[in-house]
């Protein structure tokens, strides 16, 4: 027996693929790109964050007009989606992202406004939502995130040997100052991207402890585990941000060749 939950998750993918179906079936237009208004793409951004916080509200509150709110959300992200959801449809004012990472991005939006649709959507991963229809909104904040993993990019294990807390600041810390300041309305990324940093630290300070002592080998075994990590967490960036340039440069490469 269905609970007044399970059916409300149950009919707000309904609406959402149906919705979909019935855009697709009747062969929406794509957005012009040649009569492209960058003040009308960012109203657009706005109106979607604003659909995405009504859409919240309402389930939180149990608002009876919850459905409707879900519903006004889902048609607003599906005209998106066919307007721009594919890298011929990238706006101009986006071009500098690689056309798998548009796409890729664009996907998980439209992955996570489903959740939300369906009240299935986690703190974090709201916050990663509306951070990035803000991105996209705004282009200047990727330009600048993209310049500062850039350079990131430069720094080498080599580099660690002024010390691994000096080669962290390089990598990381300097890196995710920059990013912090774009994380203002998302209290739990910016306490992600804190907490990360304070663990890094911790061991990096912990390495430089024992190089140079009889224990190089365990040194080794730090600095390796802390490099993954390091690695690992700014890919997560790297993508939230619509960074993550060298995978998608495969990933066009691979849809080129057919390979």
């Amino acid at each position: 027996m269905l609970n007044r939950n399970s059916s409300a998750r149950i009919n707000g993918t309904a609406v959402f693929f149906l919705l979909l179906f019935q855009l697709i079936a009747g062969k929406a237009p794509a957005c012009d790109m040649s009569a492209f208004v960058q003040g009308d793409f960012a109203a657009r951004c706005q109106l979607l964050l604003d659909l995405c916080e009504k859409a919240t509200i309402a389930q939180r509150v149990s608002h009876p007009d919850s459905p409707k709110h879900n519903g006004n959300l889902s048609r607003e992200w599906i005209r998106f989606f066919l307007a721009h959801g594919s890298a011929a449809t990238r706006p101009p004012s986006l071009g500098f992202i690689a056309s798998a990472t548009w796409e890729t991005g664009v996907k998980n939006l439209g992955f996570s406004i489903a959740g939300l649709t369906r009240g299935e959507i986690s703190a974090e991963a709201y916050e990663i939502l509306r951070l990035k229809i803000d991105l996209i909104k705004n282009p200047a904040k990727i330009e600048d995130a993209k310049k500062v993993f850039s350079q990131t990019d430069s720094i080498q294990t080599s580099d660690s040997k002024d010390g691994w807390v000096k080669w962290l600041e390089k990598k990381f810390i300097g890196p995710g100052s920059a990013v912090a300041d774009k994380l203002g309305k998302s209290p739990l990324l910016l306490s992600r991207l804190e907490s990360s940093a304070a663990t890094f630290l911790e061991t990096a300070d912990r390495i430089d402890s024992i190089n140079g002592s009889d224990s190089a080998e365990l040194a080794a075994a730090f600095s390796e585990g802390l490099q993954n990590s390091v690695s690992s967490e700014l890919q997560f960036w790297r993508q939230l941000f619509f960074c993550d340039d060298k995978a998608a440069v495969k990933a066009d490469s691979a849809s080129q060749t057919g390979h």
